[in-house]
């Protein structure tokens, strides 16, 4: 938001008027929640310029307001609205040189304490007095504000070293910042309040490259269904997956490509699995290769070209296992799908063989990666820690692979093959279990049949899986795959209730 803040003074609005509005926002927050006292944290910097002109207002609505600085203010904002607070008779006490018994008291009998000590530019780790002011401020039973961002977490990444500000609620401006929405930063956000007031829109669009998915977008997105179509309209996808250890994952795909509308599914299998397979749901169209192995192998390929010239989405992985033969067979299926103008889901150990096969595979048309972190990290040779909550890591791999990728985390992270990024905030801790990606992955198939779009269709099938997994009525702990898929239907219909309010508008 420095960028945002920077244009917006050039173009004519002072910096301490983008400080009035954001303190403004802050204090109508508070102010709706009718406690007091309030002692409001300021660092040296313009957040705690922000909370001293938070003070200020609260003050001079008639709320008994305190603040505690951890030093000196640095910049001519925070230095003048320190100084108008304490011209309006404001009580200020300074962390380094009051007394410990004073400040702890002061804690204790507050019923909110508004954070403005680090803004979106922290990074690193809290320390010293500040550290255990964080620590003592999070043990009480007190309503505790975030001014932009908790101080602690890092704004570009969400990350914190050991301790951040716990807030109950977060007030932000102009636009949210990656660090809100990315584990532990979205945890310690806790409610985020988005204010855009004095932030001209086009100020923040120019600077703004991360795309927040939502209730409205993804119902814009929903497929249409005309009632004269039939089953050749809505598409045709094929799953190739399964191995003796895992024959159920691509039932889980197929379930997920039939549950979101395609017309046809047909899933190939190694020849020792088919019956499984076949007797899990008869609506799947279910066929192996001519050998009786538990495995792919390259030879399989010519079974299957025949299919690939049916269907329009491909998904490829679910349970395929890591047979050195099955590496080959990848290779070739990823190839052919490929020249056929297929969309291609590549989930699983389907993964494994691409990762050995990158500067081969490079700039294949119409693929699509889901890789949890592990995955992630094992493509691009970073270790676990890097590639979590890294958005420039998975932008920069997208772009040098030509694909789309869709990083799956609990906030999950999509970059198109051009770039255009995502983030997605749906799911709960149920979806941590065997077969969710495969559900996905099949999600996505389904809706690419259906609509040809590679970013429309993965950001519907990361929709319903989270916006299902929400709406399933079986505890997270209980709850499986299964259970997700059969509230699909549920989401069709909230979303096409969404299209319907906006259409009639």
């Amino acid at each position: 938001m420095k960028e945002v803040d920077e244009k917006i003074t050039r173009n004519g609005i002072p910096s301490i008027l983008l400080m009035e509005h954001a303190a403004r926002s802050v204090a109508e927050t508070v102010l709706k929640m009718n406690k007091e006292p309030i002692t409001v944290l300021c660092g040296t910097g313009n957040n705690g310029g922000d909370g001293y002109a938070v003070a200020r207002l609260l003050k001079n609505a008639g709320i008994r307001v305190s603040i505690i600085s951890s030093g000196e203010p640095k910049t001519e904002d925070a230095i003048l609205n320190r100084n108008l607070f304490i011209e309006s008779a404001g009580r200020c006490f300074s962390l380094d040189k009051a007394d410990d018994q004073v400040l702890h008291s002061l804690l204790v009998d507050s019923s909110v304490i508004i954070d403005a000590l680090f803004g979106t530019g922290f990074s690193g780790t809290l320390s010293g007095r500040i550290a255990r002011l964080v620590e003592i401020v999070n043990s009480l039973e007190c309503t505790r504000v975030a001014v932009d961002i908790p101080s602690g977490v890092d704004g570009s990444t969400g990350r914190a070293h050991g301790l951040a500000f716990q807030a109950h609620k977060t007030v932000t401006f102009g636009a949210p910042k990656v660090g809100h929405f990315y584990y532990p930063g979205r945890y310690f956000t806790g409610e985020l309040i988005i204010s855009s007031w004095g932030f001209p829109q086009d100020c923040i669009d120019e600077f703004s490259s991360i795309n927040l998915l939502s209730d409205e977008i993804a119902s814009s997105l929903l497929p249409l269904r005309e009632q004269n179509s039939h089953k050749g309209t809505h598409g045709a996808v094929l799953v190739v997956g399964g191995s003796e250890r895992y024959s159920g994952a691509p039932v889980l795909a197929a379930k997920g490509a039939l549950r979101t509308g395609s017309g046809l599914v047909y899933c190939f299998v190694p020849g020792k699995v088919l019956h499984q397979v076949r007797s899990h749901h008869p609506e799947v169209i279910a066929f192996s290769g001519r050998g009786n192995t538990g495995h792919m192998t390259p030879d399989d390929i010519t079974d299957l070209e025949e299919i690939i010239d049916r269907v329009t989405a491909v998904v490829i992985g679910p349970g395929i296992g890591r047979n050195p033969e099955t590496g080959d067979f990848v290779r070739k299926i990823l190839s052919e799908a490929s020249t056929r103008g297929k969309g291609i889901i590549v989930d699983a150990d389907a993964l494994f063989h691409y990762s050995n096969l990158q500067e081969e595979l490079k700039g294949l048309k119409g693929v699509i990666l889901t890789p949890h972190p592990g995955e992630f990290s094992m493509l691009t040779g970073k270790k676990l820690a890097e590639v979590k909550s890294n958005i420039s890591l998975v932008q920069e791999y997208a772009q040098k692979q030509e694909v789309a990728v869709l990083l799956k985390d609990a906030t999950t992270t999509f970059v198109s093959a051009r770039g255009k990024t995502w983030i997605s905030c749906y799911g709960n801790s149920g979806l941590a279990k065997g077969g969710s990606g495969d559900l996905l992955s099949g999600a996505i198939a389904g809706f690419y049949a259906q609509t040809r779009d590679i970013e429309g269709s993965v950001l519907l099938g990361a929709y319903f899986l989270g916006k299902s997994a929400e709406r399933c009525e079986l505890s997270e702990a209980f709850m499986q795959p299964e259970d997700v898929v059969s509230s699909f239907d549920k989401v069709f219909k909230e979303l096409q209730s969404i299209k319907n309010s906006r259409g009639r508008e």
